[in-house]
């Protein structure tokens, strides 16, 4: 799992922001040189499919807005990721993106398949995380690359993020790809209650601390206790130690399966 073996598939890296703001990023995280996508008309295809491919792989449910998509990342900050030739992409995929009535396949070739979205907080140094995905489960050849854990990596370095705080669910596969980003990764929320998806979803913060070519190379570490990812009664009193000054954090391998039932090994500081 690498970034070259990424590029060598034919992904290209690409940064989704506004013109007046592309010197505050990047450009060239690790090395891999970002093609741009700005806020003009003859970039409204690629912008619509960035919000579909996000649709594909959240659901109906969780799916980004229009107005989300103009007002929060191209106005204010970045989306991030890789793009793929169409030629590469399923047939079935391909086919969710044609049904979309206002986006023109046949006008364009690269189709955004990851990205990562965050926003710099009103403290001046911590990024907020909005939205991470990729279709590799889509997506049999690129499944083992690695493609998410790789988004968030160049993300990161493009943002010049120190400071993370994210939201996710517990029972998402991205809960380990977000591990790999720091050396000590906490529960900050363990229920968001305005959000949808209420209590399998939570927020975590972490400083960012990683090592590019070694982004496997994560150690199991010793947990006071697994958290199975639908145990309302132990979110609950996690919450309740927040309160009085207990740390959670969620140590590697980060997640884990059991009879098909996911657990988070929890480290209680």
């Amino acid at each position: 799992m690498s970034l070259q073996a990424i590029l060598d598939y034919g992904c290209l890296p690409y940064i989704a922001t506004s013109t007046h703001l592309k010197h505050c990023f990047d450009l060239k995280p690790y090395g891999a040189e970002l093609h741009p996508h700005f806020d003009a008309q003859d970039e409204t295809n690629f912008h619509l499919a960035y919000i579909r491919s996000n649709t594909i792989a959240f659901e109906a449910d969780l799916s980004m807005p229009n107005w989300v998509y103009i007002d929060h990342v191209l106005l204010q900050t970045a989306a991030i990721g890789f793009k793929l030739h169409k030629s590469k992409l399923t047939r079935e995929i391909l086919a969710q993106f044609d049904s979309d009535p206002l986006l023109d396949m046949k006008n364009f070739d690269y189709v955004p398949i990851s990205g990562q979205t965050a926003g710099l907080a009103a403290d001046g140094k911590t990024w907020t995380g909005v939205s991470l995905f990729s279709l590799a489960k889509f997506l049999p050849d690129l499944k083992s690359l690695g493609i998410a854990t790789f988004t968030k990596a160049i993300a990161l370095k493009a943002y010049g993020a120190k400071f993370f705080v994210g939201i996710t669910q517990y029972d998402n596969p991205a809960v380990a790809i977000h591990g790999k980003m720091a050396k000590k990764y906490y529960i900050k929320q363990p229920i968001v209650w305005i959000h949808p998806r209420t209590h399998m979803t939570f927020i975590y913060e972490q400083e960012i601390d990683y090592d590019l070519e070694n982004l496997d190379a994560v150690e199991p570490e010793d947990y006071s206790f697994l958290l199975s990812a639908y145990d309302l009664e132990k979110k609950l009193e996690i919450s309740e130690g927040l309160k009085n000054g207990k740390k959670y954090r969620i140590v590697p391998p980060f997640r884990i399966l059991r009879n098909d039932e996911v657990f988070l090994p929890i480290s209680e500081e």
